[in-house]
């Protein structure tokens, strides 16, 4: 056995060596890569059953008309053509229109088909590392814990991330292109490369870091150059000035496309998260515990910089001490390098860090993890059976993580126990739960956002939104800090001015926001409200509708349009809108009030008296209330119970 390892060592050490699979191993090689596919199944085959997040789904997907089109000769050019939601992606969005024309806006088949790329990433990450280093196992077990590991759920069962898996398959066949060139040299092996390259900066440009990891791979496996021999780096970078050169347009179109996405924050607190978040990223790989979709902006205290600074040179120098072991450089190096684009030092977004954001680099940490744990003389007696425990342990948190992402509000009340003062977290859970219907806890969460983050824009805006329909007057002064927050937001100056009670202007503004891009669910349902008061019916209808077709299951959006078709005499379509609403918040009474309330004017005596009997069970107090309000009468504890008495004499003759 010891003569097999040493001449293993020396094939190995031939620099520019790749060695091919011998033909009895494929099978294995097949039977591998099948159960790796499968295993993902196993953990993210529930996300068919999901539903789309209120966290930038919604933009991705249903409010973006080119995405909801399909394939058209138009949505293609502008995929390629325009920036949106602060990106350029063309193969990204067209990925989208093809779902769409496939089978609609389906999301748990959306979320299917980030599954499917997320097993091919797994799978071809087995197959790049056992072409690059002949070790059957050793390449299983990094293949695996990248399908299988916590901190990469995030990439797969979010349907916005499509960008990650559809970008990393592109990097995996970059990787794979470039070890076949390495093993036979040839034109149409350096250009398929390239291609592939390419292909992966259009569906999301952090894959930009390709050229740096071929340069590890030069080293490790590949065996190109060495520490004591630098004289064939020189042509090994003059080989990838092409990558290089590509890089330059990719990074200058990102950094424009982000521009108005990137915040305010200032660059020392910007390096001093990054330092930090490198360790945290390695503390939650260690230990995938406490995941959230959303980690808050922190601040870091210089001290706590200085140690992470100190913490990451020292395992810099420790990486370099064990080069004998090339693995252990390459893998940190891959793992400092890949994060770069996502590091926070260009800070897009109000996140400190994010889950997705290590679905690459992890790969790094990977590799040189378990090929150190493979040459432990104590390890490797059981590492069949640690490598099995641990990757059944990964996968079955992954099934928990994953269960988290079927609807939003399971998984912004995840993120709030997970994490502290968590101000975006409760705007979102409020705005999931504003959707639903259930009002009083969606004030709750926005002001407990307000509480959290007293600069929170969106919080403030919301919250006014709520109290615009029955307290205009405390809506004023929300909306008024709203906009000192952020005084180009045109559709929080419309709301304002309907608070104020300048209708006219408030129209004006509106039509401002949606033709400055702002086209959202609650703006075209605002919008609708303002022109129904101004008794402009049709065009409020339109809005209604519009905001429908953006989020079927807007609670409020239902409510409005059944209000305003049964004042238009359409009383059919009133109950389908009431029913709907119903639907989407089954703990919503009001909408079994206004249901009674319908049937009644119909002569629909038993529907009412039921819908009436409903609404009692669903919430006395609440339904009361709702019901002296849609009536205008003097408030009296007892008006329903009087209003159902009604009801059922009536119903007697």
């Amino acid at each position: 056995m010891a003569k097999r390892r040493l001449a293993r060592r020396k094939e190995e050490a031939q620099p520019g060596v790749v060695t091919t699979p011998k033909p009895r191993a494929e099978k294995t090689v097949v039977f591998v890569s099948l159960a790796i596919v499968a295993a993902v199944f196993i953990v993210y085959g529930q996300v068919a059953t999901h539903g789309l997040t209120n966290i930038d789904d919604l933009k991705y997907l249903p409010q973006n008309y080119h995405v909801t089109t399909g394939l058209t000769a138009a949505n293609i050019e502008w995929a390629f053509t325009k920036f949106y939601a602060a990106y350029w992606l063309p193969l990204t969005w067209i990925s989208y229109m093809a779902d769409v024309q496939m089978f609609g806006l389906d999301p748990g088949k959306i979320l299917l088909v980030n599954v499917v790329l997320h097993a091919l990433n797994s799978m071809f990450l087995f197959l790049v590392l056992r072409r690059a280093t002949n070790e059957l196992w050793r390449s299983a077990t990094v293949a695996a814990l990248f399908a299988l590991h916590p901190l990469h759920v995030e990439s797969v069962a979010w349907a916005t991330e499509r960008k990650d898996v559809l970008s990393t398959l592109f990097f995996m066949l970059t990787l794979l292109s470039y070890v076949l060139f390495v093993e036979k040299r040839s034109p149409a092996r350096y250009l398929t490369m390239v291609v592939c390259f390419v292909l992966g900066m259009m569906a999301k440009p952090m894959v930009i870091t390709i050229p740096f990891v071929l340069l590890l791979l030069d080293w490790w496996p590949l065996q190109r150059f060495s520490l004591e021999n630098l004289r064939p780096l020189r042509q090994l970078i003059i080989e990838k000035i092409p990558l290089f050169v590509l890089v330059v347009p990719a990074s200058l179109i990102t950094m424009r496309a982000q521009r108005e996405a990137i915040g305010s924050i200032p660059l020392g607190d910007r390096l001093k998260n990054a330092l930090l978040s490198y360790l945290v990223y390695l503390g939650k790989t260690i230990w995938p515990a406490n995941l959230s979709v959303i980690y808050p902006l922190r601040i870091v205290t210089g001290s706590v910089a200085v140690v992470a600074v100190v913490v990451l040179i020292a395992i810099t120098i420790a990486a370099l001490l064990g080069a004998r072991r090339k693995y252990i450089p390459m893998g940190w190096f891959w793992y400092l390098g890949t994060l770069v684009p996502v590091i926070g030092i260009v800070q897009a977004g109000k996140q400190s860090m994010a889950d997705r954001f290590t679905y690459i680099p992890l790969i790094g940490i990977f590799i040189a993890a378990v090929w150190l744990a493979a040459e432990i003389a104590v390890v490797r007696r059981f590492a069949p059976a640690i490598a099995a425990l641990l990757l059944i342990a990964l996968g079955a948190a992954s099934f928990v993580q994953a269960s988290y992402w079927k609807d939003s509000v399971t998984l912004e009340r995840h993120a709030l126990a997970v994490t502290r003062d968590n101000d975006v977290a409760h705007v979102y859970l409020g705005s999931a739960l504003v959707t639903n219907g259930d009002r009083a806890s969606a004030e709750k969460e926005f002001e407990a956002a307000i509480s959290a983050n007293a600069n929170n824009d969106e919080a403030y805006r919301d919250l006014a939104r709520l109290k615009l329909a029955a307290h205009p007057e405390e809506a004023v002064p929300l909306l008024r800090k709203a906009i000192e927050l952020k005084p180009d937001d045109t559709a929080t100056q419309a709301m304002l001015s309907a608070a104020l009670g300048d209708k006219q202007k408030a129209v004006t503004l509106f039509q401002r926001a949606l033709e400055e891009g702002d086209d959202t669910p609650d703006v075209h349902n605002d919008f609708a409200a303002v022109l129904a008061i101004l008794g402009q019916d049709a065009r409020a209808l339109e809005e209604y509708q519009r905001a429908l077709q953006l989020m079927p299951a807007h609670y409020d959006a239902h409510m409005n349009l059944g209000a305003l078709l049964s004042r238009m005499g359409r009383d059919p379509e009133a109950i389908e809108q009431f029913e709907a609403a119903a639907k989407a918040h089954p703990g919503a009474s009001e909408p079994h009030v206004y249901l009674a309330l319908v049937h009644a004017n119909r002569g629909q005596l038993v529907d009412a008296i039921n819908e009436v009997s409903n609404a009692l069970s669903i919430d006395a107090t609440a339904s009361n209330r709702e019901f002296t309000n849609a009536v205008r009468m003097p408030f009296k504890e007892s008006n329903l119970r009087e209003y159902l008495a009604f009801l059922q004499q009536k119903a007697r003759g």
